[in-house]
């Protein structure tokens, strides 16, 4: 699983309009920006 160390409550919902991408969310709705960097494991 994925998280954001900008905004730990954050979730992640997937968007698939124009390709898949992820997209964060607080639990007021609010979208915010999480820049993750992928792990090569």
């Amino acid at each position: 699983d994925k998280t954001c160390p900008k905004y730990p409550d954050a979730k992640c919902v997937a968007n698939y309009c124009g390709g898949c991408n992820a997209e964060w969310f607080l639990a007021n709705g609010q979208q915010v920006q999480c820049r993750t960097t992928a792990s090569s494991s």
